[in-house]
């Protein structure tokens, strides 16, 4: 469910983008949308009510979910007050690579990785597996941050929106992965806990 809402954003921003043209006439109100710079509009404050909505419902918010805040504001808010896409075509670049720099260095660096940090008190796993899985995750936010400025500066703007909206799909595929990975040590995890309530 939290997962749904984080990604709604982004749905908004492509069906916004392509009603491109399109005249909307509501109660008085004539509005006409203008490609990049209305679904800029539009993410930013569907981004503003999930967050809100997220904080009523957890009464927090994560330090990711407001960096993820913090960059659409500031690199939307830049798209729009220059009138220039660029701001905006860096920000899930720029989003994924902080992610990437997080899962790697709380791994390397501290006693704890973000994985590790996440799933310690749901799971009991061995300190590689945690290690493996904080790898894998920053090496895909890595390789997303460098394929989203592969299409962005190499194909048609329509495209780089296609992809964003695609792109989505790849969370699910890497849960599965990180769940392929885990299972075989779930067992132990479980035998674990059932012989330190005994």
């Amino acid at each position: 469910m939290l997962a749904l809402l984080e990604i709604l954003p982004v749905i908004i921003f492509g069906v916004v983008y392509f009603l491109n043209g399109k005249t909307l006439d509501f109660a008085g109100i004539h509005y006409q949308f203008n490609g990049i710079y209305s679904a800029t509009a539009a993410l930013m404050a569907a981004t503003v009510l999930v967050f809100v909505a997220i904080w009523f419902w957890k009464r927090t918010l994560t330090k990711g979910q407001l960096g993820m805040l913090a960059m659409v504001l500031v690199l939307g808010g830049a798209t729009l007050f220059w009138h220039n896409p660029l701001f905006l075509k860096w920000k899930p670049t720029a989003l994924s690579w902080a992610f990437a720099l997080a899962f790697a260095s709380t791994q390397l660096f501290s006693k704890q990785g973000l994985v590790e940090r996440a799933l310690g008190e749901q799971m009991a796993l061995p300190k590689n597996i945690y290690a493996r899985l904080s790898f894998i995750w920053a090496g895909y936010f890595l390789l997303m941050g460098a394929l989203n400025l592969f299409v962005a500066f190499n194909f048609p703007e329509d495209i780089w929106v296609r992809y964003k909206l695609w792109s989505l799909a790849s969370s699910p595929l890497l849960a599965v992965i990180s769940a392929i990975i885990i299972s075989p040590h779930m067992k132990n995890s479980h035998e674990s806990s059932s012989d330190q309530t005994l």
